[in-house]
Parts: structure tokens; sequence; C-alpha cells
């Protein structure tokens, strides 16, 4: 070839790809219209509106240079619906990327296409075909095969039981419905569901899940309706993410919310255990709200004027102590911004500038140059014993020089030296002060690496992170995800891992717009993690993808004892005692037996195992014991019984029983309880493991250091009927209403609770105790069999959240006889036992008060005094029969006054329990007056109040009708006096 053809040919290889170049960064609204043009269909309601909608006067200069591939139409149609946005500066390219415009309205441009009649589409079926893998660790499909793009993820484990996940994707181009994704064996299988359209709603877009810890899952998305307004929805399921049912708008009366994230307190031992917490931008402000006690709050603006762009990309996370951590990146000024809660999202602190960025706003690189990737934050915490540590990670720029800026992004050019890269910073004193960011993997090849996410496992503090590279292309368009992690908090990373088995290419022909999306999901625990992404590979349409990661192996010691309750992983009946607490009396190594534990015993034997689920040595801890009465309220105050110091070491992986003696004599619990508290049978212990007193425990999760085991064994009477004393408790500062739940009709007993007229509903006062009695009667459930406990759960509520429960292991009442006394020795005659069964006790009392005539007798005496003695024999627990001696005395008007003297016989029927117990009485008997015995009869109404073991103060009113001649005898008399147990 000639010189002058090198030449030309020079020039017109520079001038294409000059040409190429400048289409490239051309604006996003160019782009947006180049599109267009190829499927808008003519005169459809679509080509209708965008004709409408033509810039004119305020409206024609909207051609700003941003990233944002929306039409020009579009932009006017925002600005129309939403007059708050109509601010030149805000609308500045120079001093905000954005645009003014949400990011969301890609989707809504997606949608339009989709639906050219401006109508939402037909909704899916509802369920489908479970999915199913022959092994877990493979990578699959949670979305099924689509013909409809599937984008943008967010997957949550259920911490409390992780075979249960949710997931959830964009569904912009079917029926623009949230698509819900739904596993119960742990990511084996997976079905399918969607999000009803509230009201006024065309689409959603932007999901995210969440699990409470009473079994809800949760999703939210922005609820778009047709003149662009966004609000966000909060959607709930009670049935594992099968159905789902709308809750509430959280985003109150704002109207242009975008990219908002969730996130749900999940630690046992947080105050603020299960608030949900939501972050987003509302225009340029970010704002945060919370749901607290079954309902939403009012949002907060948590940014202010150092947030001087658009605060989006936003990400929340709690610590096991409850703290809230929120982050956002600021278009405007470049910074990535921190505020943080310690009063459960009340209120916030200031902004903290944690990094600055290189990139703004957006990215474009080969591999997703129309959507381009957004530079967000996505975010970790993690308190243990002795640091609390905070984590953020985000897509950026890779910082060398010629790839710092915004305008040095690779765009479409592959041959560019500038990339993009995973950041990552850390605190590790509460968020106080962080490092210095960092490159988690910047390899010497010309990749890019996008859409972060990550996730602390919070049972050993391993932080895990995900994201898109295309290390394995030379093009940089194809996709695979990459997992890596950290055992050291951040300080070092492992090597990456792929995970997905095939590539995805979203710049082949047949890709979404959209692209992949925003954002990733990554949710994991217990040393298993599950990404969620958007795969297309062999060119098929987006879909969803996930995998089970398994990365064994903790970040330090872990002294542990088994949780107890819902918070058992996984899940195990009895929900409301641990395996990790016994009695054992008789040391025959089976504990909890009938008896045991023994009232009146001094030296019960009490014992725990602990276990090192870390993976270096523990030391240094106590083992501390605490018991209380028998409650459903896992917060309710308990009361000391000992403790054991551990001055040795716990290696990795193994055990250790403590044992301590646990004095349940009435002297002791008299000390310790009032009544009716010490009048218990049943008794909840409690274990935690803390710091010895002379030093720090070295603990890197401490949310399994508590345990409690209700010591519970129930005698059934006749195996028909048994009652168990128990205590509600309200913890709270403030009224509550409670709400008490069984699973008992699942065995076929039937349960009711004494004093509390409707269970769902019991309105407590602010640390208000309860007493209430369980009884248990069966409804056609098999005898209880010796040596078989039956187990019947009850879970307490307050304003809707579980706060705990307790478990009756119901057992023959033969099982409960005391064993065979040792024979005495010969010199010692043997001592008769003392009687013990029911009907054996006889009580005596005495009382006084006045009475006061009705009748005809009214009109001849006055009210005068009364004195009554009475012997009573007790025949089962709530009847009793007896004799009364009584003298009544009147006052006379027109005669002398009267004095009666009755004898009568009687029967009565009171409560057999609890601390107020009503009774009825009646009896026939013989009354003296005039100088005759008459016949007569009384009926009485009263409360007896045990005020100890052996006392109990009762008051009455009575009514006697005596049958005397010439003037029948009516009279009431009301009495107060005392009831004696003999010996």
């Amino acid at each position: 070839m000639s010189r002058s053809l090198r030449i030309a040919a020079a020039v017109i290889l520079l001038f294409t790809a000059s040409s190429t170049f400048a289409e490239e960064k051309r604006s996003g609204a160019a782009r947006a219209a180049a599109i267009e043009k190829k499927r808008i269909i003519p005169g459809s309601a679509l080509d209708r509106l965008i004709r409408e909608n033509q810039p004119k006067g305020e409206f024609r200069a909207l051609q700003a240079p941003d990233n944002l591939v929306v039409p020009t139409w579009l932009r006017v149609l925002w600005r129309k619906n939403h007059p708050e946005t109509r601010v030149a500066a805000f609308s500045s390219a120079a001093h905000d990327p954005t645009g003014g415009y949400p990011l969301v309205l890609k989707e809504i441009w997606q949608w339009l296409l989709a639906h050219q009649d401006l109508k939402p589409g037909p909704p899916e079926p509802i369920g489908g075909a479970r999915l199913r893998i022959a092994s877990v660790a493979g990578d699959l499909r949670t979305s099924g095969a689509q013909t409809s793009p599937r984008s943008e993820s967010n997957i949550r484990v259920n911490p409390r039981n992780p075979s249960l996940i949710v997931a959830a994707s964009n569904n912009i181009q079917a029926s623009g419905r949230q698509a819900q994704f739904t596993s119960s064996d742990g990511g084996a299988s997976w079905t399918q569901s969607y999000l009803p359209l509230t009201t006024g709603d065309e689409l959603h877009s932007d999901p995210t899940v969440e699990w409470t810890s009473d079994g809800t899952a949760w999703a939210t998305t922005i609820g778009i309706d047709a003149s662009q307004q966004l609000r966000l929805r909060a959607y709930k399921s009670t049935d594992g993410g099968n159905t789902w049912t709308f809750d509430s708008t959280f985003s109150d009366t704002q109207n242009a919310t975008d990219k908002q994230m969730t996130w749900v307190d999940s630690s046992p031992i947080s105050p603020h255990r299960d608030n949900m917490y939501a972050i987003w931008h509302n225009n340029r402000p970010v704002f945060m709200n919370r749901r607290t006690s079954g309902a939403w709050q009012t949002p907060v603006q948590v940014s202010g004027a150092e947030t001087t762009g658009t605060g989006i990309g936003s990400d929340v996370r709690t610590n096991s102590a409850g703290d809230v951590f929120a982050f956002w990146p600021d278009t405007g000024s470049r910074h990535i911004f921190m505020v943080k809660s310690t009063n459960g999202g009340a209120s916030y602190s200031t902004p903290l500038i944690i990094a600055t960025t290189f990139g703004a706003f957006t990215i474009a690189i080969p591999g997703m140059n129309d959507r381009q990737i957004l530079i967000y934050t996505t975010a970790g915490a993690y308190k243990t014993s002795t640091a609390s540590h905070v984590f953020a990670a985000w897509a950026d720029l890779s910082g060398e020089t010629g790839c710092a800026t915004p305008g040095d992004a690779p765009a479409g050019n592959t041959a560019s030296a500038c990339k993009t890269r995973i950041w990552f910073s850390r605190s590790s004193n509460d968020g106080a002060t962080w490092s210095a960011p960092v490159m988690i993997n910047n390899q010497s090849s010309k990749n890019d690496q996008f859409n972060p996410w990550m996730v602390v496992d919070e049972t050993n503090g391993r932080v895990a992170l995900v994201y898109y590279d295309t290390a394995g292309d030379a093009a940089r368009k194809k996709t695979d995800i990459y997992y890596q992690s950290s055992t050291d908090f951040g300080s070092t990373w492992s090597a990456p891992v792929r995970v997905s088995t095939a590539q995805t290419d979203e710049t082949a022909n047949g890709s979404d717009a959209n692209q992949y999306g925003d954002y990733n999901g990554l949710s994991g625990s217990s040393s298993v993690f599950f990404p969620s992404w958007t795969d297309r590979r062999n060119n098929a349409s987006e879909e969803i993808w996930t995998a089970a990661i398994t990365d064994p192996g903790g970040t330090g010691p872990d002294p542990s004892i088994l949780p107890w309750g819902f918070d058992r992983i996984p899940q195990a009946p009895p929900y409301w005692a641990t395996s990790d607490i016994w009695v054992d009396n008789d040391g025959d190594g089976i504990g909890n037996e009938p008896n045991e534990p023994a009232r009146e015993e001094p030296n019960n034997k009490l014992f725990a195992r602990i276990t090192n689920r870390g993976s270096t040595s523990a030391s240094n801890y106590r083992v501390t014991f605490k018991f209380k009465p028998y409650t459903t309220n896992g917060s309710a105050p308990a009361h000391l019984i000992g403790s054991v110091d551990e001055t040795g070491t716990l290696a990795p992986g193994a055990s250790k029983v403590y044992n301590i003696n646990w004095d349940l004599t009435s002297a002791f619990l008299n000390a310790h309880f009032s009544p009716p508290f010490n009048t218990t049978d049943h008794f909840c212990v409690q274990v935690t493991i803390e710091a010895m007193p002379s030093g720090t425990l070295d603990d890197v999760n401490p949310t399994n250091n508590f345990a409690q085991n209700n010591f519970d064994n129930v005698p059934v009477r006749t195996r028909k009927v048994a009652r168990a004393k128990f205590f509600l408790y309200n913890h709270l500062d403030r009224v509550a209403v409670a709400a008490l739940e069984t699973d008992a009709g699942q065995k076929g007993w039937q349960v009711q609770f004494a004093g509390i007229n409707d269970p769902a509903h019991v309105q407590m006062g602010p640390k208000q105790w309860l007493e209430t009695e369980a009884i248990l009667t069966t409804a056609g459930a098999p005898p209880v069999e010796r040596g078989h406990a039956v187990l019947i759960d009850i879970r307490q509520r307050l304003d809707g959240t579980v706060v705990g429960g307790l478990t009756m292991g119901l057992r023959p009442e033969e099982e409960f006889e005391p064993p065979t006394p040792t024979p005495p020795t010969p010199a010692t005659p043997p001592t008769p036992p003392t009687p013990t069964s029911v009907g054996a006790a006889w009580y005596a009392g005495v009382s006084s008060g006045l009475n006061r005539p009705f009748g005809s007798m009214a009109d001849l005496y006055d009210i005068g005094p009364i004195f009554a003695a009475q012997i009573e024999r007790e025949y089962g627990t709530s009847l009793r029969a007896g004799m009364q001696a009584g003298v009544h005395a009147f006052d006379g008007r027109p005669f002398e006054n009267l004095e009666l003297v009755n004898l009568s016989f009687y029967t009565r029927v009171r409560a057999a329990s609890g601390s107020v117990q009503p009774f009825l009485a009646g009896g026939l008997g013989t009354y003296h007056a005039n100088g005759h015995w008459n016949a007569g009869a009384q009926l009485s109404a009263g409360l007896e109040v045990p005020v100890t073991g052996t006392v109990a103060l009762t008051t009455a009113i009575t009514a006697h009708h005596v049958n005397s001649s010439p003037v029948r005898l009516r009279w009431l008399d009301a009495t107060i006096g005392f009831l004696f147990k003999l010996p």
C-alpha cells in the first residue's frame, strides 16, 4: 500500500473512531432519542404522549449533557408533573450530573416502550412449578426461564431459619409488577409470585426484601403512577413469601422518591430488634424512616447542605447493639457520607465524610455503556465485645492518572487504560474515623468491576462481597460474578472466586436497555451466602440467578450457648427451651425429668454447656446463672443464682459443662420474690456468657451469649387435664397490648387462660406483671404416655412483636410421685408420712361486720354487728364444705333489740389459683330468734386473697332468710375476716 493510501486509510479510521466516540459521548437524551425512533409505534398512545410533551418555552433548554438515557420529552413530562424540580441550578449538569431527574426514569421509559397503550400489563400467574437442581453448590436460575427481562435484584436469608430465602427483581416489560422469588429449602428450589399493584400504581421498580423475627417476609418497591409520582410502598407476606399484601406507603407525602434500600435489625440482643429501616432520596435530599411496633414512623431528612448534588445510591445497616449506620454518595461534592443513630433511628448524627470518589453518579464502561454503572454504597456493621466495626464498599474509577475524573471514564473504548474497581473503607471505632479507601482486587488487566454488594455474617463476623467482573473477556464486555471475603474485618481479602458458570454479555443483540440494572444482592448466615444477580447467558432474556457459597471459618474465639426460642438456628421444638441448660438431680444423665428441679430442694443440680464456635481458643469468660418465675417474656427481670469463671481455655470446636447448686426452698424464694411469684412451681433459667471482672471478653459474636430454658414439667391429671400458672410481662416503659398464641391445637389439646377474656388483646401497663393459668384439656388427643412428654408452646407478643414464650411439657401425674423413701435403720422407728393428698386439708376462720335488715324487718330494726366462726374441709382444689356459727344483732325501733344465733352447714366453690380467688357459698341451717329455733338459708359471694401459704384474707356479702313468725326475717351482712389452714 502506498504512503498516500496508508494516510487516507488512517484518516478514515480516525474519522470513524472519532464519530463512534462522539456517539458514545452524546447526552443521554440524544442517545435515548435515537433508540426511540426505532421502537415507537406510530399513532399509539405513547406516540401521542410524546407529541404532547415536546420542549417549548421554559422547557426548551433541556439537552443537558448528563448520563441519564431518557428522552427529552420524558424530561418535559417529569418537569410538568414535578414543578418543584424547575430550578436552573438543580438541573445544571455542572452542579449535578443527574440533571435533577430520578434514575428510575430509565425504568419508566422502558415500561412505556413495552406498554405503548399506557396500560399495565396483565398479571402473571401466581406460583408455578418449583425449580430444582441436583446440587445447591451450583448456580441456579431463581426466576425460572423468562421471555421478558428480569433485572436489578435483592435477596435475603431469614437469619432465624436459613432454609427460608426471599428475593425480588424488577419486571418492567411484562406486567410491571415486582417479581418475588421464594425458597423454603435453603435455595435448592424456588417459586415465583408478584406484588399486587396498589390503587393508582402502574408499575414497580427498585426491589428490596427483608425478614422480621416473627417469620414475616417483607418487600419494598417504588410505586409509579401515570403522572410519574414516585412513592415508596411496603408489602408483607405471612406465608413465607408465597402471597403478598400491601402494608403501607412509608415515604409519607413525598412523590419523587428513588433508590430506596432497607434493613431489619435482627440481633437478639438489640434493644431495637425487628426495627425496619429504609433510606432513599427525594429529589436531592436523603431521607430515612423506620418501622417500629407494627407501624412506619415519619420520614426524617438526614442530609443537609453538605450534599450539594443528589444523595443517590444509599444503604443502611445495624450492628448487634442496634446502632444504625447509613451511607450515601453525593453526585455534587463526590463525597461519601455516613450518619449514625444510637436510639433506634429516632435521630441521626451530623453527616460525616468517609471517602471521596473519582467518578460522579454513573460511569460508562464497555460492558454497560448504555445504562452505565451507578456509584452506590453497600455497607456492613459488626459489633464485637472489644470493637465496633463498620464497612463500606462501592464501584469507582481506579484513580490512576488518566482515570481519576468523571471525564476519564472508558465509555465504549475497550482499549482505554481507565477501568473501574471495587473500593473499600472501614472503621474499627464505631464509625468515628475511617481508613483510607483501598481497591479489593486491582488486577493489572484492562477489565471492569461493578455492582458490588456486601454482607457481614452475623454469626462469626466474616465480611463477604460479590461483584461483576469482565476479567474473563479481553473485549471487556462479558461478565462473571465473583466472590471475596475477609476474616479480619477487611484488613485482608481472600482470592476472588468465580461464582457464575457462564458469562453474560449485555451489549449483544437482544439485551434489555436496562442491562444489569443498578445493583445485585447478597445475603448469608452461618458461613453460607447467597448472591443474586442479572444473567443472560447464552443470549437468553435477562434472568435472576443465585448460588450457595459455603465459606466456613470464623474470625476469632466465640464462646457460645445454644440460643433459645425462635432464635434457634435452625428452629426446632420445643421453641422456648435449649438443650444447653438442664437439671439432673439424680445424676443419671437424663436432664429435666419430673421433679427436676424440685421445690424445697436446696441444691438442685443446674448445668450449662458452653461451646467455642470460633476459630481460636476462648478464655477469661464467666458463666452466669439467673432464674425468674415462669413467664412468656424473655426480657422479664431475673434473679442471680451464681456464676462460674473459666480460668483456662476452651479450644475451637470444644464444649465444656459448668454446674451450680440451685436453691428452690421457700426460704430462698421468699427472700427473692414477692407473692404471688414465690408460690410458683415452674421456672425460667437464663445463662449468659460475660466478661470476668479482671478483663475483657474476647468474643467475636456476642449475639449467641444468652440462652434460656423453661423448666416446665406439668402433671396431667386423669390423663385429660393439666394446669400451669405463668406470668405475662410488659418490659416496655409504656402501655402495650399483649397477645398469647399457642400451637396446642396441632397436638389435640385445647388451651384456655384463666382470667383473660381475649388472649389476642390484653392491655398491660408499663413494667406490669400479669398472672394467669393455662388450663389444658384434651380434644381427642391420645393419652399422655409415661416417659413421652407432650410439648405445648405458647408465645407472647407485645404490640405485634414476639417477645418470648414458654413450653409446657405435659406428663402423666404418676411420673411426679415422690421416690420411695429410704427405710429407716432398725434402731429408729419409722416416722409416719404426713398426708399430702388433695382433699385432706382443714381450715378455720373468723369474721365480723355489719347486718342490714330488709323488707318488713327493716321497719322494726336498724343495722347491727355480726360475729361468726367457721371450720371447713377441702374436697379438691376448688370445693370446700363446712359449718358456721354466728351471732347477729339488730337495734330495735318500737321493740327491744334483737339477737339471732345461727348454726349452718354450707358448701363453697372458689377459684383454684390466682392472687384474688372469687367464691360462692350456700347453705342451710337453724336460727334462734324470739325464743324459738327456725329453719333458714344463706347465700354468699366473696373473695379470698392468699396472704401466705397458710393464711388468707376473706371478705363476703351474705343474704339470710329465716321462716320466723309472725315476721319473716331477711337481711344482708357484709363481713371481713381471716381463714387459717390447720396443720
